[in-house]
């Protein structure tokens, strides 16, 4: 109680002015009670109800502002608790450990074993800028699962492939930009070696104006391209700048060797004759030549087959039979021996044309 009291003596009269005094007081003092309990409910409420800070009202009508309670749960979320920190090293300990990583931390405390992480040797690491990351060298065994080589983008004619491009060993080479001309786009590997025959042979796929082909080559390192095989994706022919040779023709590798008998019976069993394909990848091409058929009719020994060959229907002819090309094939050699015995039949008409021109002008002198 802070109203007017009476000091020093056991009781006394008040006085009315006194009283009103003490009810005054009273009431303002209860007053305030009442508005500061209003007030604590009213914070309270705030405190635990609002998202973020609050406004907390005291009972002199003062203001003050803070985080609500959900505003500091949502701050602590996710942060280790007593617990968990209790597991953890507290400074003094780690004061403690200081002398281990101050120099080389050994494999079993978690370290290299090494005064630098980096180097070439077991258990140590490569840095940005080590050499042995800008190349496949030294690598042994796995697979490449995705393209390699080099992006030569400039047009150009095939010699100028090979200018400016001497890498050592095997290496992968792409020019895709789409233009006149023939070599686009154009996919190759090529081997590069140097010395006395130094030059590239290149393995290449392209397609020009008309057709896909299939090359292989062979550069100088002057950049000059002699020699190419050629095979055509479209018609299925090969060309070369060189000659197509087979195996060795020379008696001196060859035994029991021995004159075709009878050519020209052998060359009427041998059909020649024009045709169409019906095969599934050459279906109508126009064709002119022998049936093998024939020819091995005769020597069986001579077979020789083209493999599973598959018809437009989607039927397999298997092992279809094929003609040798060459010096060597059956249909070469009966030709050959066909026009021997028809050049024999031939003198030996020839000698018989003139004794009997001899004879003839023998009889006309007797005559005379």
């Amino acid at each position: 109680y802070t109203g007017p009291r009476a000091t020093g003596a056991a009781w006394s009269a008040v006085p009315r002015v006194a009283l009103n005094m003490v009810t005054a007081a009273l009431v303002t003092q209860s007053a305030e009670a009442l508005r500061g309990l209003n007030y604590d409910k009213q914070n309270w409420q705030q405190f635990f109800t609002a998202e973020g800070d609050v406004t907390i009202k005291l009972p002199d009508t003062s203001q003050t502002t803070g985080p609500s309670a959900k505003k500091l749960i949502n701050s602590v979320d996710g942060k280790a608790d007593k617990t968990a920190l209790d597991g953890k090293a507290d400074k003094t300990a780690l004061d403690g450990k200081a002398d281990l990583v101050s120099g080389v931390v050994s494999k079993a405390q978690g370290g290299t074993g090494l005064s630098s992480p980096f180097g070439t040797g077991a258990g140590s690491f490569c840095e940005g800028n080590d050499n042995r990351l800008n190349t496949i060298g030294g690598k042994s065994g796995g697979q490449i699962t995705s393209p390699f080589g080099k992006v030569n983008a400039l047009p150009g004619n095939f010699d100028s492939l090979y200018a400016g491009n001497r890498n050592y060993g095997l290496y992968q080479e792409q020019m895709n930009v789409l233009g006149a001309g023939y070599l686009y786009p154009h996919m190759s590997f090529k081997m590069y070696w140097p010395g006395h025959y130094g030059g590239v042979f290149t393995w290449s796929a392209w397609a020009n104006s008309n057709n896909p082909e299939y090359v292989l080559s062979w550069t100088y390192e002057a950049g000059t391209t002699p020699h190419m095989w050629r095979f055509n994706g479209t018609n299925g022919n090969a060309t070369a700048t060189g000659n197509w040779v087979n195996g060795g023709s020379t008696v001196k590798i060859k035994e029991k060797v021995e004159d075709i008998q009878n050519p020209r019976e052998t060359m009427r069993i041998i059909r020649a004759c024009t045709w169409r394909l019906k095969t599934k990848n050459a279906d109508g091409r126009f064709g002119i030549g022998v049936l093998a058929e024939g020819l091995y009719e005769a020597y069986p020994e001579a077979k020789v087959t083209a493999g599973d060959i598959e018809l437009r229907d989607g039927t397999v002819v298997k092992d279809a039979l094929s003609v040798q090309a060459g010096d060597s094939g059956v249909l070469a050699a009966v030709h050959h021996a066909t026009i021997i015995s028809l050049m024999d039949e031939n003198e030996a008409q020839q000698k018989e044309i003139n004794q009997l021109k001899a004879d003839v002008e023998a009889l006309k002198k007797i005559v005379e």
